[in-house]
């Protein structure tokens, strides 16, 4: 299969999807990391793009791309940017990853609705929406990964991010944790919403 990832920010897709990321490469399925912006707001776009290459690396992933737009200035009417996406997601990729319309990160539901938009203008391929801040609604156990045997490779790769101020390792960690808990369905989970 071939997956593709987009990601509003470095760390976005290690910290929504990093097990899964890794459970898909272990399957051999060719995975692709899309950097939409470089995070300048968070520090140092260079430093941030180095650990987002580093972290990648880790979970098996060598095929990057950074696109550069402005961070915290994503707009659902920006021509270009629905332009790459568009080109992106019409490259036969059979899942795509997107951040959630229900997050409290405006770029991050920027582009969640940017790609809505254009699925349901172009019925175009089935994608998932993750969480990077915990925020998705009730989440199904058919909605789930369980990430379980790839938790470390995870932790990692997120470990990677050492100009972010928060402890995003641990953070995610219990995260993962929380969702096994009450999902059922591993001991580390992660957890999607299917836009189908």
């Amino acid at each position: 299969m071939k997956i593709l990832i987009l990601a509003s920010h470095p760390d976005d897709a290690e910290i929504s999807c990093g097990g899964t990321i890794a459970k898909h490469i272990a399957k051999g399925d060719k995975v692709k990391i899309v950097y939409v912006t470089s995070g300048e707001k968070g520090g140092d776009p260079r430093i941030r793009e180095q650990e987002s290459k580093k972290a990648a690396k880790i979970l098996g992933v060598n095929d990057l791309e950074f696109w550069h737009f402005k961070d915290n200035e994503l707009e659902l009417e920006d021509e270009r940017l629905k332009s790459k996406i568009l080109i992106m997601i019409a490259k036969n990729y059979d899942l795509l990853y997107s951040p959630s319309y229900n997050e409290s990160h405006k770029d991050h539901r920027r582009l969640a609705l940017c790609i809505k938009d254009l699925w349901e203008r172009f019925l175009l391929k089935r994608f998932s929406f993750y969480e990077v801040f915990p925020g998705l609604p009730i989440i199904k156990a058919e909605n789930c990964v369980d990430i379980t045997p790839y938790i470390d490779l995870k932790i990692k790769a997120l470990k990677c991010f050492k100009s972010q101020k928060l402890n995003l390792a641990e953070a995610y960690r219990c995260l993962a944790r929380f969702r096994g808990i009450f999902t059922g369905v591993g001991e580390y989970v992660e957890a999607f919403m299917p836009y189908e």
